[in-house]
């Protein structure tokens, strides 16, 4: 840890991590008129950490309600930023979910609390219509999915942020926090110190940092995170089909796709990746889980060429129940756990990051320090 001095500037707020959370909150909170500045320790749009890519999977069926509402907000919102950037960012494909009778009917019963359609589709029914697919069981279409391209996000959302006076700066990883005595927080970074009224923390993989659980203080609980590295392959489809949806099929393990922008299918396993370390993971894919996600496309993808034509990797960061942590001790906010699924909320957890920084009372929240467990009771995927 360093303690040179280097140059000092004081600001409104400060943001440690920019990818998409880190990104929206600054953007909203500078078209607000706060002054912003973000602080992040690789490139802009780097593969390092989570946000990378050209496609997510954004939808709405959860089997709770705090989810669901969750992504009913957020399409506003992408529909918003959309707007505001005069960049196209989502492409509508419709989302199947396929599994156990019992998980479809809760996906489909918090559907209908918030006004959202779905279609209940038996297995013939659904293979005449998704030929891509094998099916066993009843399938759940949601015509609210879309994907959505998260590079263009990323650089959409820095835009914005620009635009209205943001100050984001790569290449400059955070060292320390510190709580001042007069209230604000001083966050030393490789090229000085910036001090602010508000931290945001939205450092994804790097936000077991201990210099992070020093900063909240004691009283705050901040659960151990746990990091993994996910895998994915891409494949080319064998024939014509109109459209491929974005699809889960609830097994165990889950496995998600969805279609990318240069024709060719993403599909992976969730949460399945080996624990590793984000900085020294080594990008390698691990054999067994790749001969396994081979073998099930095989079976239950007819409408791909059964060979992947290329992989990638990514981090996954979560906390216990596979849920976010958005909320404020002091003059801190976090915004973590996101990892996994986190990416369809975008819209929706800046602008709750912004609230937090801007003091927005905040009742009952579902993502806060004090739940029991950090678990709202739901699995996500992304």
């Amino acid at each position: 840890m360093s303690d040179r001095a280097g140059p000092s500037q004081t600001t409104d707020v400060v943001v440690v991590g920019c990818g998409a959370a880190g990104t929206a909150a600054a953007a909203e909170l500078a078209r607000r008129g706060r002054r912003v500045v973000g602080l992040e320790r690789f490139a802009h749009g780097h593969d390092r950490g989570s946000s990378h890519g050209t496609e997510r999977i954004v939808r709405v069926p959860y089997t709770d309600a705090v989810h669901v509402e969750l992504a009913m907000a957020s399409l506003e919102g992408w529909a918003a930023l959309e707007e505001r950037t005069a960049t196209p960012l989502l492409t509508r494909t419709g989302g199947i979910d396929t599994g156990a009778a019992d998980e479809l009917d809760a996906l489909a019963l918090q559907c209908r609390r918030v006004g959202a359609a779905t279609q209940r589709l038996d297995a013939g029914e659904a293979g005449a219509r998704f030929p891509g697919f094998r099916f066993e069981h009843d399938v759940l279409f949601s015509p609210l999915a879309a994907t959505v391209h998260a590079d263009r996000t990323l650089a959409a959302l820095r835009r914005l942020a620009e635009h209205h006076g943001a100050e984001l700066r790569a290449r400059d990883p955070v060292e320390r926090i510190e709580r001042l005595p007069d209230g604000r927080v001083a966050v030393r970074h490789a090229s000085g110190t910036t001090v602010a009224e508000v931290c945001i923390v939205t450092s994804g993989a790097w936000g077991g940092a201990g210099w992070l659980a020093e900063a909240l203080d004691a009283p705050v609980p901040l659960p151990p995170m746990r990091v993994t590295q996910e895998q994915v392959a891409f494949f080319r489809p064998v024939g014509p089909m109109p459209s491929w949806p974005t699809f889960i099929f609830r097994e165990h393990p889950s496995v998600y796709g969805l279609p990318t922008p240069d024709g060719l299918v993403k599909i992976g396993e969730h949460h399945t990746g080996p624990e590793v370390d984000a900085d020294t993971r080594t990008g390698q894919l691990d054999e067994a889980t790749w001969d396994r996600l081979v073998e099930w496309v095989a079976r239950n993808v007819p409408g791909v060429e059964p060979e992947p034509i290329r992989s990638a990797t990514c981090l996954y960061a979560s906390y216990p129940g596979d849920t976010f942590l958005l909320d404020r001790a002091g003059p801190i906010v976090v915004g973590l756990g996101l990892s996994g699924h986190g990416f369809k909320f975008v819209p929706e957890i800046g602008r709750r990051l912004a609230d937090l920084a801007d003091g927005v009372p905040t009742a009952d929240n579902p993502f806060g320090f004090d739940r029991p467990g950090l678990d709202v009771g739901a699995s996500g995927h992304r």
